[in-house]
């Protein structure tokens, strides 16, 4: 069985938001910090495998402890859009030869 969903959201949680009974986590906003998602985390584990096996070990160690924060860890900003640019540009084009 499948669950139908409206924009990533389950359709029950989209009737309970419209009816005023849905209960959202409450997570405690601090300014110039973020909470990396799942998706990222495992996008910078995805990172840190490729620059282990071109023998980018500090890239490496890098993408691989900023993808073990344990879930609702919050990071300063600066630190994740530097990192996010980094993954951007190896997204893009990889890491260049030695």
């Amino acid at each position: 069985m499948t669950t139908k969903t409206i924009l990533g959201y389950p359709v029950e949680t989209i009737m309970a938001m419209q009816q005023g009974t849905h209960k959202p986590a409450l997570v405690p906003l601090t300014p110039g910090r973020i909470v990396p998602s799942q998706y990222e985390k495992s996008e910078w584990s995805r990172m840190a495998q490729d620059a282990y096996a071109k023998d980018r070990n500090d890239t490496g160690h890098k993408f691989s402890m900023a993808a073990t924060l344990a879930k609702g860890e919050s990071v300063a900003l600066s630190w994740f859009d530097a990192l996010q640019t980094e993954y951007r540009e190896w997204l893009i084009g990889g890491f260049p030869g030695k």
